[in-house]
């Protein structure tokens, strides 16, 4: 004979249920989880498992990067404000693979009417980006050439870190 773990009453020793409360005689009944919440348990626990290795394990490197990500074409923004005129490309990163990235450094093309490269910038972004989730990203510097010359921009990662 046994005691029950919620009555204390004397129980046979393989019963799994007590004949007077009825209370579950298991492990888990011990710390007073309902059924519902043990089911709740074991799901955060398959789900963390899983996160796991999808989160670490998951074999990527930065050289699948162009296959990662999906760029929208740029806008540029000037501020002639400023002096020196400062020049913005905004754009939307989509990550559209199954990795967490992290860390982005962006580099930013600008270019005139005849399509020709007149400008270069780079800046880097310290943000975590989900699987199948995006950010905007804005690329800043100063304008290297005269800002009637700038027409149109194009983003793209050259580096960022598989999290």
């Amino acid at each position: 004979m046994k005691e029950c773990m919620a009555c204390k009453e004397d129980i046979k020793d393989g019963a799994r249920k007590c004949p007077h409360c009825h209370q579950v005689q298991s492990t888990i009944a011990r710390f007073g989880f309902s059924r519902s919440g043990q089911l709740l348990g074991v799901a955060i626990v398959l789900f963390a498992v899983a996160w796991f290795v999808y989160s670490v394990l998951y074999p990527f490197s930065a050289t699948d990067l162009g296959a990662q990500f999906e760029i929208t074409q740029g806008e540029i923004e000037l501020n002639t404000e400023k002096d020196p005129v400062i020049v913005n490309c905004i754009t939307k990163v989509n990550n559209s693979g199954l990795a967490r990235w992290t860390d982005f450094s962006l580099q930013a093309e600008y270019f005139d009417a005849a399509g020709s490269i007149i400008d270069v910038h780079y800046q880097k972004h310290d943000i975590g980006v989900f699987p199948m989730i995006g950010f905007s990203a804005r690329v800043t510097g100063t304008a290297n050439s005269e800002i009637r010359k700038y027409i149109s921009c194009k983003v793209s990662i050259i580096d960022a870190d598989n999290f």
